[in-house]
């Protein structure tokens, strides 16, 4: 089977940059920049300035294999696959966003990014379709003899599987997905509960609505990682769990995992100040906690750009939450975080909303 793999993905990988080599162009599926204009004030970079500066500039439109973020991480086959290219030249990457192909050319021609990254300047979606501008011929040939071995190595195999063989979105656990409720008869939804009790009282929720949400979190497996690193009870990613002074290696820790969680949603709380009614907050709230709350904002943007109410979900904001996954939507000017994986979001807050109404129909409140 690993063969198997390895093998299309060597074909996807196939791809290199072209330059100009004498009066002919090489065929590929790289393509060059067109002619700088005189009037071009950035510097154009080099592999050995880019070396020299640690960082390698990419230009990419929003797209789920392009780029995108999620829960503060950066995702997208062409991003990670860039990644793991400026990692092997001992740069760190940095990504410029742009709504047109037409603007990631200019941001190539300006000197305002060192190449493009994006497959909509064309091939498959997990070909390798990159823009290296002609003033920068080292650069062009690190990529080229990168893209040669792409294909063998354990990373990019991993990547492929991850966009292009259904890893992403998927939900990793330790262990069978315990029952929503532990003993039903004796309204005891999980072992948990003291603690979800306690913290819960720190924001003023309905505990059952904590343990509604740690339930799609982690199934209450403590133990839970997900594809894409958050981890524990809460599936608090690292960088979010350090923003309210929770350790990574404490995330596992059921307690420590709950009291950041809650320290993390009295923040989104307050992002949503001008929602006013309480109940209906909670839901922007709960979808904020998964998909982030900069895309939330996107899509109260769209709802009020076509007419609907931006401080309602239900009928309302959710339904350009699922519109986000559509290029339509993600590069409207009024949106500012790009793609998200809507449909995601969308189910997550009504899910956790039954959920929670199950619960106070088996489960006491104190």
């Amino acid at each position: 089977m690993y063969h198997k793999i390895a093998i299309i993905i060597l074909v996807a990988l196939s791809c290199s940059c072209a330059g100009n080599s004498g009066d002919e162009q090489q065929k590929s599926a790289f393509f060059d920049k067109k002619e700088t204009t005189d009037d071009v004030q950035n510097e154009h970079f080099d592999l050995d300035k880019i070396q020299e500066s640690g960082e390698l500039i990419v230009a990419s439109l929003y797209g789920p294999y392009d780029y995108f973020s999620f829960r503060g991480m950066e995702f997208g086959y062409q991003f990670e696959m860039a990644a793991l290219y400026a990692n092997s030249i001992g740069a760190r990457i940095r990504v410029q966003v742009a709504d047109t192909m037409p603007e990631l050319k200019k941001m190539l021609e300006n000197g305002e990014a060192d190449m493009i990254i994006s497959h909509s300047s064309g091939g498959k979606r997990d070909s390798l379709v990159w823009t290296v501008g002609k003033n920068a011929p080292l650069l062009r040939q690190s990529v080229n003899e990168w893209c040669a071995q792409a294909g063998t190595m354990p990373e990019s195999k991993m990547l492929h599987r991850k966009y292009f063989e259904g890893l992403l979105f998927r939900p990793v656990h330790r262990g069978k997905p315990a029952a929503q409720m532990l003993n039903m008869k004796a309204g005891i939804i999980s072992k948990y509960d003291a603690l979800f009790k306690r913290y819960a009282g720190t924001i003023d929720w309905d505990w059952r609505l904590l343990a509604s949400l740690a339930y799609q979190e982690s199934s209450f497996n403590p133990s839970a990682v997900s594809w894409a690193g958050a981890q524990g009870l809460m599936q608090m990613m690292p960088a979010t769990a350090a923003s309210v002074g929770i350790s990574e290696g404490d995330l596992m820790n059921p307690e420590s995992s709950i009291a950041g969680a809650t320290r993390y949603l009295r923040k989104l709380d307050r992002t949503f100040s001008d929602i006013h009614d309480r109940n209906e907050r909670l839901n922007f709230v709960l979808a904020s906690y998964n998909g982030g709350s900069h895309h939330i904002r996107d899509a109260m943007a769209l709802a009020q750009k076509h007419g609907k109410n931006p401080h309602v979900w239900q009928g309302n904001v959710d339904q350009y939450v699922l519109l986000l996954s559509k290029p339509m939507y993600y590069n409207d000017a009024s949106v500012k975080y790009g793609y998200m994986r809507g449909s995601e979001t969308f189910n997550y807050v009504k899910q956790i909303r039954s959920r929670h109404n199950f619960y106070r129909m088996h489960a006491k409140r104190n």
